[in-house]
Parts: structure tokens; C-alpha cells; sequence
């Protein structure tokens, strides 16, 4: 059964010198199965640029998909260290992301996430991340 949703999504990074934040407020789809929940919805980037976005939800991890001008998927899972790829226009990057936190809030109307996260390249540090979500059903 798939559920309309709203989603919002506050994406913060702190580097060295500066912090960058990001946020995301779009309706989605909501489903559920197997105690997997995924959420998929569409985020408007710079210059018009479409990105899809899947966000799957299990009790101790989670998995960001991306699609669009910037294509990526992200395993998130705390203490353990994940690859990742970005595929860009450009090519593609390498990197490793450090989960630090993943903690999720699953309620009948209601889903929040927090994920925090060191982004690695060439075994340097780049950003510590941290991803808000909020999912309401409608």
C-alpha cells in the first residue's frame, strides 16, 4: 500500500573553514514491507535540475539513492564505513562515508531520521553531514 507523504529534509555540512545547509520540502510515496520503509520523492536543485530521491529506512541502517545532474547512492550504518560514488557531468568521484550516528523514530503518522556522517576522500576528511528528516503522512 503506498501512503502520500510529506517530506522534509535539512542537510547541514561543516567543513574545516565554513557550514553549508541545504533543505528539502517536497510530497512524496510512502510504502512499507518486511519492516522496510521507503520513501521516494523529487528535490529541486540549482538551475531547475530535477534530483529523484529514494530513502529507504531499516531499524539500524539506512540508504539514500539519488538520481539526476548528480547520481549517488549512500549506505548509511553507524560505526561502519561505506564506498561511495558520485557520477556528475564531470565524472566520477570516490568516497567513503563514516556513519556516525543513525537514529530513526518510526510512528503511525510520523517518521523522523537523524544521520550524521563524516564524507571521506583519499582518506581525508572532507565534511561532517548531518541529514534532518521529517516524513508526515497525509
Amino acid at each position: 500500500m503506498r501512503k502520500t507523504v510529506r517530506v522534509q529534509v535539512i542537510s547541514s555540512q561543516q567543513y574545516d573553514d565554513y557550514s553549508d545547509q541545504i533543505s528539502c520540502n517536497a510530497i512524496g510515496e510512502y510504502q512499507v514491507s518486511k519492516n522496510v520503509h521507503t520513501i521516494d520523492y523529487i528535490e529541486k536543485a540549482e538551475g531547475n535540475n530535477m534530483i529523484s530521491n529514494s530513502l529507504v529506512l531499516k531499524k539500524d541502517s539506512a540508504t539514500l539513492i539519488r538520481t539526476g545532474a548528480v547520481t549517488t547512492q549512500m549506505s548509511f550504518d553507524t560505526g561502519k564505513t561505506n564506498d561511495m560514488e558520485y557520477h556528475t557531468e564531470y565524472g566520477r568521484l570516490n568516497f567513503k562515508v563514516n556513519t556516525l550516528i543513525y537514529n530513526v523514530v518510526i510512528e503511525e503518522k510520523h517518521i523522523k531520521a537523524l544521520i550524521q556522517y563524516d564524507l571521506i576522500h583519499n582518506c581525508e576528511k572532507v565534511s561532517r553531514n548531518t541529514l534532518q528528516i521529517a516524513i508526515d503522512f497525509l
